[in-house]
C-alpha cells in the first residue's frame, strides 16, 4: 500500500471512510527513453547514440469520501490548490520499503467530480517530474569509508569539506579527483555538489578556485571510497548520499 504526500494533503492507499483514497497510481515502474535517430549513408542501421530518459509522469485517480457537503467543499479547494501557481513542490510516496519522493509540476488539469453530492467525489490528478529520478534517505560517510545507498540508478554525492586547509583534493574512484586550490578556514565549510561540479561556500558558488574537476557517481549496489588529500593543515570529509531510484 502506497500513501501520497502532496503539501498537507494526504492520498491514502487502500480504501476507507473519510479523505482521499487512490484507485490508480500509474508512472511509477517505469520511464521512457529518447535518443536521436541517425541513418548511416550508404549502410545497414543507424549509428549508436546515447539513449536518455524521459521526464516522468505520474497519473492518481480515486474516490474523494466526506460527511458532509462543508468536509467535501473544503477537500475540494485543497485539491485544486494544489501547485496550484504552477510551481514545483515535493510529491512523497510512501512506499512500503521508505518514502520516496520528488520535484513535480501538475501536468495537466487536475479533475474533481461530485458522485453523490456531499459524500463522494471522483479525482483526477498528473504530475509530470522533470528530473525523473526519485530519491529516498541520505547517509554520511568520512573520508576512507565505503559509500553506497539502496537505490537502482547512480547517486551523486554531495561533499562537505571542514577544517583549516590551503587547498584539498578529494580522490574518488578510478583515478578521479575533484582539486580546490581555494583556503578553507574555520567555520566555513566548502560544499561540493558532484550532479554539477560547483564549489559554494556559505551557499555562495566560487569560480575560479577550482584546478581539476571530475565528477562521479555511485551505482545502485556498488561501494566507493572517497578520500580527502589536503594541501597543507588537516580538515574532514563528509560524502552525503541519498538513494536514488528511476
Amino acid at each position: 500500500m502506497t500513501n501520497v504526500r502532496v503539501g498537507s494533503v494526504v492520498f491514502n492507499g487502500g480504501a476507507g471512510q473519510d479523505g482521499f483514497y487512490i484507485r490508480a497510481l500509474k508512472g511509477l515502474g517505469g520511464v521512457g527513453v529518447r535518443s536521436d535517430s541517425v541513418p548511416r549513408p550508404q549502410a545497414h542501421g543507424e549509428f549508436d547514440v546515447p539513449v536518455f530518459r524521459t521526464a516522468r509522469v505520474v497519473s492518481m485517480e480515486g474516490p474523494c469520501i466526506s460527511g458532509s457537503a462543508e468536509v467535501m467543499q473544503h477537500r475540494e479547494d485543497m485539491f485544486t490548490a494544489i501547485l496550484s501557481e504552477g510551481q514545483s513542490g515535493q510529491v512523497v510516496f510512501d512506499m512500503p520499503g521508505g518514502p520516496r519522493w520528488g520535484m513535480a509540476r501538475l501536468a495537466d488539469t487536475p479533475e474533481f467530480d461530485p458522485e453523490i453530492w456531499g459524500q463522494r467525489s471522483q479525482y483526477l490528478i498528473q504530475f509530470k517530474f522533470a528530473n525523473p529520478r526519485l530519491f529516498g534517505s541520505s547517509k554520511s560517510f568520512a573520508s576512507g569509508e565505503s559509500a553506497y545507498h539502496y537505490g537502482n540508478f547512480p547517486a551523486t554525492p554531495v561533499f562537505t569539506v571542514s577544517g583549516t586547509m590551503s587547498g584539498y583534493t578529494i580522490n574518488g574512484p578510478g583515478g578521479k579527483k575533484f582539486t580546490v586550490t581555494a583556503a578553507v578556514t574555520a567555520g566555513n565549510p566548502h560544499t561540493i555538489d558532484m550532479a554539477t561540479g560547483l564549489l559554494t561556500v556559505g551557499g555562495v558558488t566560487v569560480f575560479g578556485a577550482v584546478s581539476r574537476a571530475d565528477t562521479w557517481a555511485i551505482a545502485g549496489g556498488a561501494q566507493v571510497v572517497n578520500t580527502l588529500v589536503p594541501l597543507t593543515g588537516s580538515g574532514t570529509l563528509a560524502a552525503k548520499v541519498t538513494d536514488t531510484f528511476l
